[in-house]
C-alpha cells in the first residue's frame, strides 16, 4: 500500500510538472534598425518580418513600431513676376508619416518667416527649423498577419508639406512652398507567446518521474 502510494504521488508530481513546463510564456523580439531618408515624397522601409527572428513554437500576439526622426524644413517662395514684392507671414509644414497601411506614426516641423523680400523667381529662406525626436506605437494586436507573413515587413515613409503666407501688394505673383528633409531609423518589437516542444515536455516529465522514482528506490534499499 505504501508503494502504490508513492507510485500515485510520483505520478501527480510528474503531470504537475509537465503542466509547469508546457505553460506559455511571454517575450519579446526587436528587428534591427532600418534607415530611412526623404526629401519629400515617399519612401519603402523594409523590415524584418517576426517568422523570420522568431524562436520555434513562438506565437505572435503584439508589435510596436518605434521611429526616431531628424526633420528640417525651410521656406520657399516663387516670384512669378518681374519685380520684388514683399511678403508677410510665410509657413512651410512637413509631416514626416510612416505608415503599415493601418497603423501610423508622425513627426512635424515647421519653418516660418514673419516677412521678407521675393525677388524674382525661386527664393529660399534658410536657415528654417529642424525637430529631432522618438516615438512608439500603442500596441498593435490586429492585422498581426501582415508581420507575420514572409521574409520580411514594408513600411512606407512619406513627407508631405502645406504652405502659406501672405502677398503685400502685387497681383497675386507669390507661390509659397518650400522644402524639407527627414532621415531616422524605424525597429519592430514583437511580443509573443513560447510553449516548449511537445517532445521537450514528455522527455522533462519522464525525467520527473524516474528521478521521484529512483529517489525511493534508495530510501528503501538503506531501510
Amino acid at each position: 500500500m505504501r508503494l502504490m502510494r508513492s507510485g500515485r504521488a510520483a505520478l501527480a508530481s510528474a503531470i504537475v510538472l509537465l503542466g509547469f513546463v508546457g505553460s506559455a510564456r511571454a517575450d519579446f523580439i526587436t528587428t534591427l534598425p532600418a534607415a530611412y531618408s526623404l526629401t519629400g515624397g515617399s519612401e519603402n522601409v523594409t523590415l524584418q518580418s517576426f517568422n523570420s527572428i522568431a524562436p520555434p513554437g513562438a506565437v505572435l500576439t503584439g508589435v510596436v513600431i518605434t521611429l526616431t526622426d531628424t526633420l528640417t524644413g525651410q521656406v520657399g517662395v516663387f516670384n512669378n513676376s518681374g519685380v520684388a514684392h514683399g511678403f508677410t507671414n510665410a509657413f512651410a509644414t512637413f509631416t514626416l508619416t510612416l505608415s503599415d497601411g493601418v497603423n501610423n506614426l508622425s513627426a512635424a516641423v515647421t519653418a516660418t518667416v514673419p516677412s521678407g523680400i521675393a525677388n524674382p523667381g525661386p527664393n529660399v529662406f534658410p536657415p528654417g527649423s529642424s525637430e529631432s525626436g522618438s516615438s512608439s506605437s500603442s500596441l498593435i494586436t490586429t492585422g498581426l498577419a501582415f508581420y507575420n507573413t514572409g521574409p520580411s515587413v514594408t513600411l512606407t515613409a512619406s513627407l508631405p508639406g502645406s504652405f502659406g503666407g501672405s502677398e503685400v501688394g502685387g497681383n497675386n505673383d507669390l507661390f509659397f512652398g518650400g522644402s524639407a528633409t527627414a532621415s531616422g531609423t524605424v525597429t519592430l518589437t514583437y511580443f509573443f507567446t513560447s510553449v516548449p516542444e511537445p517532445s521537450s515536455m514528455v522527455l522533462i516529465g519522464i525525467g520527473g518521474v524516474v528521478g521521484i522514482f529512483g529517489r525511493r528506490a534508495i530510501r528503501r534499499r538503506a531501510v
